[in-house]
């Protein structure tokens, strides 16, 4: 199982795309009922619109708007094949978010399960800062002043 946001950095507020693949490495069994819940870190929140997809057959993707987590149920993998999940997120927060999907979070009907983590990091850039100043900073009544910034 891999996972990748499409955009990094993104400013804050902005919607990115998060696609998590999973593979099945068996030549002659499809996985069924394949189920798996993604966590978002503090401050990383599904997107007002969510774009929820998948390419796994018979799967259901779970995004709700603001929620902290995401989750695709009934899914289908096929044999030495892969599908993926995506919905969109979104951070208001500057900083670098790392989104993490454990291992053994994955299930299927066939008992298998992920053997490794699967990460992807998101950094949400700061915005920029404006100041303004006058120059002098005391006027007298009738005199002329200039601003900078």
């Amino acid at each position: 199982m891999t996972k990748a946001f499409a955009t990094t950095p993104v400013a804050p507020g902005a919607p990115n795309r998060l696609t998590v693949t999973i593979s099945n490495p068996n030549a002659a069994q499809a996985l069924t009922g394949v189920s798996l819940r993604d966590n978002l870190p503090a401050g990383l929140f599904v997107a007002q619109v969510p774009n929820a997809s998948t390419t796994c057959a018979g799967g259901t993707v779970s995004a709700l708007a603001s929620a902290s987590s995401a989750q695709l149920a009934g899914a289908t993998v096929p044999a030495s094949g892969s599908c993926t999940f995506s919905f969109d997120t979104v951070s208001n927060t500057p900083g670098l978010y790392t989104n993490t999907i454990p291992t053994g979070a994955l299930s299927a009907d066939q008992g298998v399960s992920n053997p490794d983590p699967a990460s992807a990091q998101v950094r949400v850039l700061q915005p920029p800062t404006l100041s303004k100043a006058f120059v002098p900073p005391t006027v007298s009544r009738n005199s002329e002043t200039e601003s900078s910034g």
